[in-house]
């Protein structure tokens, strides 16, 4: 099911809904729909142009990061930290130490709430999830690193099983219940944690967001209407939330 659920996923991403599109014209050209397969094609170049473009990245975006605030980092006192998988990548084998992804900016929020006490304990989770790396652990790789950071290794916790979101919430509740934590301090990427969030929440104990990773491009400029490849990349990031929102909902989870 997991492998299924991520392959629906990537197949409804923008490049590769794209070029199913493209299939698509192409066929009704051939077929003698030439009108509606000339239009499927326009269609495909402008699609790509646009969500290659600031304003309408800024436009997917910004609903999903200014949905929820995150208090003072100051100000923040929790039981426990947890920091969700998904800001690491795989380690290079000519890298000496393992290197953050474009969510990388939730390992270093953990570390600096943890600097600021807000929590004596920092949970670490994530199993693999790559559906084809199966024997990474997310976790083992972001203790690595806080530790070369200089957070205690005694003050990281792991668990290194849940491949989703909504598996964190199901490795997460046992765990909770055997150490009677009532507040957690969630930690993780703006666009993500509308979703994350409201699946913490169903765990019925108190959650404070502290989000971090902000793909809005600020101020915008002219430059800002030239297509972008990391433009592109953030507009895929803000679909794929949508989607999943709408999966989580229909489903049930919230």
């Amino acid at each position: 099911m997991f492998k299924l659920i991520k392959f629906v996923y990537g197949a409804m991403q923008p490049l590769a809904l794209i070029t199913w599109l493209l299939a698509i014209s192409l066929i009704l050209i051939k077929t003698r729909r030439k009108s509606g397969g000339v239009r499927l094609g326009v269609l495909c170049l402008v699609l790509p142009y646009a969500l290659s473009t600031e304003p309408v990245s800024n436009g997917l975006l910004y609903p999903l990061e200014n949905m929820i605030t995150s208090p003072p980092a100051q100000t923040v006192k929790g039981d426990i930290i947890v920091l969700l998988g998904g800001g690491i990548r795989p380690q290079y084998h000519l890298s000496p130490i393992p290197e953050i992804s474009q969510s990388g900016g939730r390992i270093l929020l953990a570390a600096y709430l943890f600097k600021l006490a807000a929590a004596p304990r920092i949970l670490v989770m994530g199993g693999s999830g790559d559906p084809f790396r199966i024997n990474r652990q997310e976790s083992l790789e972001m203790k690595t690193l806080l530790v070369d950071i200089g957070i205690p290794a005694a003050a990281i916790l792991e668990e290194n099983q849940s491949r989703t979101t909504s598996e964190h919430i199901e490795r997460i509740k046992a765990f909770l219940q055997e150490k009677g934590f009532k507040r957690l301090i969630l930690v993780t990427s703006a666009s993500h944690m509308p979703r994350a969030y409201r699946l913490f929440r169903t765990l019925g104990v108190d959650v404070i967001p502290m989000q971090t990773d902000y793909l809005i491009q600020e101020p915008l400029t002219p430059a800002g209407f030239l297509p972008s490849p990391g433009v592109l990349r953030s507009s895929t990031r803000a679909i794929h939330e949508y989607l999943a929102l709408a999966y989580y909902t229909l489903t049930g989870w919230f």
